[in-house]
C-alpha cells in the first residue's frame, strides 16, 4: 500500500501532466525550449492572436529593425503574421520555417535580391552561411541571440560579401561594371578602351594573361593566384616586348611598327641606314620581303658577300682570282651592267687588250653559254686566246702553213686587220719597185663568198697587166704555136716604173740608132695609132728605109738638101 504522502505526490504530478497536455499543443522548437512552461505562454501569446507577431518581434529585434526600415522579405505585404510561416509546438526538431512548395520554389525576389544567372542555380546555404556574414553583423546578431548557422539574415548584396576579390583591391569594387551574373569569365562588360591603355590591332586578340601575369597571393592560406592588373608599365613597347634590335633603333618602336603586327612596318619612314647594312643604289628600291622572307627572323641574315643573297651568275669562273670572285670587283649596287672591269684590269689577265681589241664590246668575245635564261651565263674563261678562237678564217685553207707557223699574227696586227705586217719577200713573188706601193687587194682580188685569192695568182706582168703594145712584142717559145706567144715585159721594163729602162735600141732592135738618130725622140719615129681595142704606139714592124721617114732627096751623108 502506497503511503498517503506518496500517493498525493503522484496525483499532483498526474494532474500537472494532464493540465499541460490540455494547455500546450506540443513541444517548442529547441531554439525556443527556454520558453517552455505555463508561466511563459504569455511571452508569445495574448488574447488577440493578430498581435502575436508583435511579441515575436520583441525577441527577434533584427527582423523588427528591417521591417521598420521597410527592407527584406518580412517588410513585404502578406508577411505580417509570423505564425503563418513559422509554426511552433511541432517538436524540438521540427523546422520552424514553412516553405510553400519547398525552399527551391521560394521567390527570392521577394527578399529584395533577385537571383540571376548562376545565382539561380546555387543552393540556399551556399550563400547563406556564417562565413559570408560580416564580423560586425555577426556581433550584432549574436547579441540578439541569433543562430548564425540557421539564419538567413546578415548577408549584403555586394558581390564581395560572398565572393573573394580576385583582383586583390587592384580595381574598383563594383564588380558588375565588368562581370555579369552568368559567369565570372569572360567579363563581357569590360571595355579596355576605358583604361589607360587602349587596345588596338593584334593587342585585341592577345590573351589577357599574356600581359597580365599571374601573381600568387601568399597572404591567403591556400596561396591563391590572381592576375596583376594594376601597376603595369606600358608607356613603351619594350615594357612588354623584347627589343629584337637591341637598342640600335632607339626605343620608339612605333616609328616603324604598328599594332597590326610586327611584320607590318612603315617602310617609308624606316631608315635602313641605322642598320648594319645601309641600302644604296638599286638596293634602296628592292621590296623589303625580297630580302626579309616571311617566317624568317629579321636579324641574323648574312650580307657580307653579294653571293649571300645573289646567285653566282658566273658559276665560279672568277674563284681563282685574288678577290676570290668578289662581285664588287666588277659590279656596284647601282646595277649589274655595265660592269666596272676596266681595260687596265683586263691587262692583268692572260689576254691584255691591244689595238682594235680595246674598242671591241665585251660581249663580242664573252658570249652567253646556252639558250636557257635560267642556266645561261657569260663565258669568261676562254679555252683559247688565238685569233681563230673568235675570228673565222677568211682565207680558208689557203694559208694553212702560215697559220700553223705563226697564226694570224704572221700577217696581221691588232691595230687593224687591214694593216698587214706581212713580209712578201718570203713568198715566191717578192715585191719590188712600185709593187711595194700597191694595196694587197690590187692583186689579191675577192672571189666567190668574198674569199681572197692568195695562192693562184699569176706571176708574170702580162698575166696581171694589159698589153699596151697590142701584141707587138709577143714572142712564141721555140716549137710553140703562134697563138701561145707571150710578151716578155721584163726584157724592157722593171717594177720601178713603166719606163723601158732595160731597152737598148742598138741591141734589142733590128735598127741601130746612130748619129743624129740618137737625138731624135722616140715619138719621132714611133707614131700613135688606134684600133678597135684602143690606142697604142707603133713599134714594129717599121720601115727602116730613109725615105720612109725623110721626104725629098737625101745626100750620101744622109742630110736632106736645101
Amino acid at each position: 500500500m502506497v503511503p498517503r504522502l506518496g500517493l498525493a505526490l503522484v496525483m499532483v504530478l498526474m494532474m500537472a501532466a494532464v493540465s499541460k497536455a490540455q494547455l500546450s499543443p506540443g513541444d517548442l522548437h529547441r531554439t525556443h525550449a527556454f520558453l517552455d512552461g505555463l508561466e511563459n505562454c504569455t511571452k508569445c501569446h495574448d488574447k488577440d492572436r493578430n498581435k502575436m507577431s508583435d511579441k515575436c518581434l520583441d525577441c527577434h529585434q533584427p527582423l523588427k529593425d528591417r521591417i521598420a526600415r521597410g527592407t527584406g522579405l518580412h517588410a513585404r505585404p502578406g508577411h505580417e503574421k509570423c505564425q503563418k510561416c513559422h509554426v511552433e509546438h511541432q517538436g524540438r526538431d521540427y523546422d520552424l520555417i514553412f516553405w510553400e512548395g519547398g525552399p527551391e520554389k521560394f521567390d527570392h525576389s521577394q527578399s529584395g535580391y533577385v537571383l540571376e544567372g548562376a545565382h539561380a542555380k546555387v543552393a540556399c546555404r551556399t550563400c547563406h552561411q556564417t562565413g559570408h556574414i560580416p564580423d560586425s553583423t555577426k556581433v550584432s546578431l549574436l547579441g540578439d541571440k541569433v543562430d548564425l548557422g540557421r539564419t538567413f539574415l546578415g548577408l549584403g548584396q555586394a558581390c564581395l560579401s560572398c565572393h573573394t576579390d580576385e583582383h586583390r583591391g587592384q580595381l574598383a569594387l563594383t564588380c558588375r561594371d565588368c562581370h555579369t551574373m552568368a559567369a565570372w569569365r569572360p567579363a563581357p562588360a569590360f571595355n579596355h578602351d576605358k583604361t589607360k591603355f587602349r587596345l588596338t590591332g593584334a593587342h585585341n586578340t592577345a590573351p589577357c594573361a599574356k600581359c597580365h601575369q599571374t601573381v600568387v597571393d601568399h597572404r591567403t592560406p591556400e596561396d591563391s593566384a590572381f592576375l596583376r592588373f594594376a601597376g603595369l608599365r606600358f608607356s613603351l613597347c619594350t615594357d612588354c616586348h623584347k627589343d629584337v634590335h637591341v637598342g640600335r633603333f632607339g626605343g620608339a618602336c612605333e616609328k616603324c611598327h604598328n599594332t597590326t603586327g610586327w611584320r607590318t612596318t612603315d617602310k617609308k619612314n624606316f631608315d635602313h641606314k641605322k642598320t648594319r647594312y645601309p641600302l644604296a643604289g638599286l638596293h634602296a628600291k628592292v621590296p623589303c620581303d625580297k630580302c626579309h622572307k616571311p617566317g624568317q627572323p629579321v636579324r641574323g641574315g648574312k650580307f657580307e658577300h653579294c653571293t649571300d643573297c645573289h646567285a653566282d651568275y658566273h658559276k665560279g669562273q672568277f674563284a681563282t682570282r685574288a678577290s676570290k670572285g668578289a662581285c664588287e670587283e666588277c659590279h656596284s649596287v647601282d646595277g649589274f651592267t655595265p660592269g666596272r672591269f676596266t681595260l687596265a684590269q683586263h691587262d692583268s689577265t692572260d689576254y691584255p687588250l691591244r689595238g682594235a681589241h680595246s674598242a671591241v664590246a665585251c660581249n663580242a668575245c664573252h658570249k652567253r653559254n646556252g639558250n636557257d635564261a635560267r642556266e645561261a651565263t657569260i663565258r669568261f674563261n676562254l679555252k683559247s686566246t688565238k685569233c681563230l678562237a673568235c675570228h673565222a678564217d677568211p682565207h680558208k685553207p689557203q694559208l694553212k702553213k702560215l697559220l700553223a707557223a705563226g697564226g694570224c699574227e704572221f700577217c696581221h696586227v691588232e691595230s687593224s686587220w687591214d694593216k698587214v705586217n706581212f713580209d712578201h719577200d718570203k713568198t715566191e713573188y717578192p715585191l719590188l719597185g712600185r709593187h711595194r706601193d700597191l694595196a694587197c687587194r690590187s692583186c689579191h682580188k675577192a672571189v666567190k663568198e668574198n674569199k681572197v685569192d692568195f695562192r693562184t695568182l699569176p706571176k708574170t706582168c702580162a698575166e696581171c697587166h694589159k698589153d699596151p703594145h697590142h701584141g707587138q712584142f709577143l714572142v712564141a717559145a721555140s716549137g710553140s704555136r703562134k697563138d701561145s706567144a707571150k710578151a716578155n715585159c721584163e726584157r724592157c721594163h722593171t717594177p720601178k716604173s713603166w719606163i723601158a729602162e732595160r731597152f737598148n735600141h742598138n741591141t734589142d732592135a733590128t735598127y741601130k740608132l746612130e748619129g743624129a738618130h740618137l737625138r731624135v725622140p722616140c715619138g719621132g719615129c714611133h707614131k700613135p695609132a688606134s684600133s678597135e681595142t684602143g690606142d697604142y704606139v707603133i713599134y714594129k714592124p717599121l720601115d727602116t728605109a730613109c725615105k720612109s721617114c725623110h721626104a725629098g732627096a737625101v745626100t750620101n751623108d744622109g742630110l736632106k738638101k736645101g
